[in-house]
């Protein structure tokens, strides 16, 4: 009898790690960074717009599962929408959608890092305890005050806030070596392929996203 209380103890608990493995491998903020600066031009920010929609659409979204915000960079940067502001991708769809356009002024990555941290706070809908993610959308010919320390402190920063930045480049004319600069791992996490854009972000995504699950149910001692 002991046994078999034994047994079923153990069964209920994996049944219920299984489960929580699940909900956590569903659950992810993801911000899209998108550059509509004047270098991008009309067709470079509708391709933008584009591949963030179909990156949406390769998950589930909702209020405990994968939610999302904009945000748009040119010279200045603005948040579109917040992680907690649209919970259907209908209404994701609209909200990307109707963006006014291009800005035709040249593009501050700077800018774009600051607004960056502003979302992933707890006041813009973020949640820490889910995997967090950028996918930061450009023709790589943007600006900052540093390329080589300055890049390299914004993604410390976001490091500490466990938030992975993925990139895609996009637009007529495509500076893939300074995309490069913009992410740790240049070969897994800058995606330049136009049509295989979305499906290789969103695997990667999965991927990162696995290994953050498995750590949160496994932590190291």
């Amino acid at each position: 009898m002991v046994l078999r209380s034994v047994i079923l103890m153990m069964l209920t608990s994996c049944v219920l790690s299984s489960t929580i493995l699940e909900q956590c491998k569903e659950q992810h903020d993801i911000a899209f960074v998108l550059d509509s600066s004047r270098s991008m031009v009309e067709q470079g920010l509708v391709m933008a717009q584009s591949l963030a929609l179909n990156v949406v659409n390769g998950f589930s979204v909702g209020e405990d599962k994968t939610r999302v915000g904009l945000i748009t960079f040119s010279e200045e940067s603005h948040i579109q929408f917040h992680f907690d502001t649209y919970y259907t991708k209908e209404e994701i769809y609209l909200a990307v959608t109707s963006h006014d356009g291009i800005n035709f002024t040249s593009a501050s990555i700077d800018k774009a890092y600051k607004a960056i941290e502003l979302l992933f706070s707890s006041s813009f809908g973020s949640r820490p305890d889910v995997s967090r993610f950028v996918v930061f959308i450009s023709n790589g010919l943007f600006t900052t005050t540093n390329m080589t320390s300055g890049l390299s402190g914004m993604l410390d920063r976001l490091k500490e806030m466990k938030v992975k930045i993925l990139v895609a480049g996009v637009g007529i004319e495509v500076n893939k070596p300074r995309l490069e600069k913009v992410v740790d791992d240049k070969i897994k996490d800058v995606v330049t392929a136009e049509e295989f854009n979305a499906p290789m972000l969103i695997q990667r995504i999965r991927e990162l996203t696995d290994e953050f699950c498995q750590m949160k149910m496994n932590p190291k001692d």
